[in-house]
């Protein structure tokens, strides 16, 4: 036996050690993993998208962006899935097209199955799952079209695309929770497309007693606070449809809510 076929031998030997006993390939449809529940929203330009929780990484729903800003294509003969940019749009409004629009962050553990889709993100092949009946790929492949940035202290992942609009509700939403001075209360404003959502958290504990006295003085005063702002909003034309207020005790419980119209 030569020295070459030696070596030959040894090679396979090597990769027949390295296949698992039993080992068969994953075949469509079968459970590969679990998406976990996350608290996490991501965001195109200010418009949210339903979000899953992959390995610690922020996952979305491929055929969603169809909704903001991008051509997606499947073509089922290759049995693959290509995603770009539609320059030609210059608008979105995803809340009213998109029919996920509302699934924000998941909030339940979700089965991940195996497909044989291949996913392409400007031509550059991509991983991706399947949940529910969609292809599901990591958001920050995004970045090849835009700054991708992640905010922990808000929870959200958030993409900016460039010759497109951006969600004025949430332009002013993260204006206002920089501006925002109170020495009682922290806040925490995001948006839901056209909804403003304001969250304020006490500074310091707040007993029984203390939350009865604020729902009973300060919180009526409150309300009508906010009712003139999202007045004055409309009037100057932000096209807001109504403000959405949580307050929360600094231990983290919730103790009031309500929307405003």
């Amino acid at each position: 036996m030569t020295k070459k076929s030696v070596s030959l031998l040894l090679t396979l030997i090597m990769m027949i050690a390295l296949i698992p006993m039993g080992a068969s390939a994953a075949r469509v449809g079968d459970v590969v993993g679990y998406a976990q529940p996350t608290d996490i929203v991501a965001m195109i330009n200010g418009y949210q998208l339903e979000s899953f929780n992959v390995n610690g990484h922020t996952y979305i729903v491929a055929e969603d962006l169809r909704y903001y800003g991008f051509d997606v294509y499947f073509d089922s003969a290759s049995r693959s899935l290509s995603i770009n940019r539609n320059y030609n749009i210059g608008q979105i409004d995803p809340q009213r097209t998109n029919p996920n629009f509302w699934n924000a962050a998941s909030t339940k553990k979700t089965k991940i199955l195996y497909t044989d889709i291949v996913t392409y993100v400007n031509n550059e092949y991509v991983a991706s799952s399947n949940i529910n009946g969609k292809t599901i790929i990591n958001f920050n492949e995004l970045a090849r079209f835009g700054a991708v940035n992640y905010d922990n202290s808000r929870r959200e992942i958030t993409l900016s695309l460039g010759g497109l609009n951006i969600n004025p509700i949430y332009n002013f939403a993260i204006a206002f929770q920089a501006d925002y001075d109170n020495e009682d209360w922290r806040c925490k404003a995001s948006a839901k497309g056209d909804l403003l959502m304001l969250y304020f958290t006490s500074k310091t504990y707040m007993s029984k007693a203390d939350i009865n006295h604020y729902l009973a003085t300060t919180a009526p005063t409150d309300k009508r606070d906010f009712q003139e702002l999202l007045d004055m909003l409309q009037s100057k034309g932000l096209p807001v449809s109504s403000i959405y207020i949580e307050s929360y005790n600094s231990n983290g419980v919730r103790f009031e809510s309500y929307q405003l119209y």
